[in-house]
């Protein structure tokens, strides 16, 4: 197995007040810590921040029937939250919250690093990608990031490393969303088309299948055709109808196939083997993709 020390996420740096109590159930970092999303408990009815190194993005996952104050910056919100509701604190505003009770909250946290979201303005080419500026947020609902927060707490809930890709690309269209939707000058981004050119598409895929069992980043493949990672994943759409991620689950899917009918391996060697979790998580997408489990499939002999 090659080395591939210089492509692991590296640890968070983000540093909480002291007057911060939240429990982490799970944890995903994403661009070498810059891109953070937590699954948090937060037991106390009253907490202040005051500005931090990245942007603070929470959305609630059940209702919270209480009277609750939100105070942002110098925007302040009273009233009940409900499950979906998002706030969105910059780094460089402080927050006040206090509710009636002391209710634990559940919530999804993400913590962005500015100069992450910049990189993402930069490769999407967004006008004023130098002046990247968000705004606060308060009890809103948002569909978009609605759905995006909803796979990325079915990605955390798997504990184990791996799905690299995955959280970069949840990551990457997060990224995008705040820059569309939550800064003070909003603007569209470029398209690309055209595809990945048949030798470059080529060399992504052949490293995709040298390397199945690994856990490839999108970041890597980006860099292996010399793109940034935003243009990268729109040509490799256009060019074979799927994401990144989406191809890499496929190809995982088809060397297991190949295995299951062909040898007589263990199942759960089967999955370690072609880069999936373990035997369950192989068994998953076996059955979205196929119809079938693989014990099922391997009957099928």
């Amino acid at each position: 197995m090659r080395n591939r020390e210089a492509n692991e996420s590296l640890p968070p740096t983000i540093v909480y007040p002291s007057n911060i109590n939240t429990t982490i159930v799970a944890q995903k970092t994403a661009h070498q810590g810059s891109f953070v999303v937590s699954h948090n408990i937060e037991p106390d009815n009253q907490k202040e921040v005051a500005a931090t190194n990245h942007h603070w993005l929470c959305y609630l996952l059940r209702d919270c029937n209480l009277q609750q104050i939100t105070r942002i910056g110098d925007r302040e919100y009273t009233g009940e939250t409900k499950r979906g509701d998002i706030w969105l604190k910059p780094n460089s505003h402080n927050g006040f919250w206090s509710s009636e009770d002391s209710e634990e909250c559940l919530c999804l946290m993400f913590e962005i690093a500015p100069n992450f979201l910049r990189q993402i303005a930069v490769e999407n080419d967004f006008a004023n990608a130098d002046s990247v500026e968000i705004l606060p947020v308060l009890n809103k609902h948002d569909s978009q990031l609605h759905n995006l927060a909803m796979l990325f707490q079915q990605e955390i809930a798997y504990t184990q490393s791996g799905n690299q890709m995955y959280i970069e690309s949840l990551s990457n269209m997060l990224a995008v969303h705040l820059l569309r939707h939550y800064c003070t000058f909003p603007a569209k981004g470029s398209e690309y088309t055209g595809g990945l050119p048949p030798y470059k598409l080529k060399q992504v895929t052949d490293y995709i299948n040298t390397y199945l069992a690994d856990d490839i980043s999108l970041g890597e493949l980006a860099s292996h055709v010399k793109l940034s990672q935003s243009h990268f994943s729109h040509l490799f759409r256009q060019s074979t109808g799927k994401s990144p991620y989406r191809f890499l689950i496929q190809q995982r899917i088809d060397r297991a196939q190949e295995l299951l009918l062909k040898q007589d391996m263990a199942i759960a060697d089967v999955a370690i083997s072609v880069g999936f979790y373990d035997q369950s998580h192989l068994n998953r997408h076996m059955k979205k993709l196929l119809g079938v489990s693989p014990r099922q499939l391997r009957q099928q002999r």
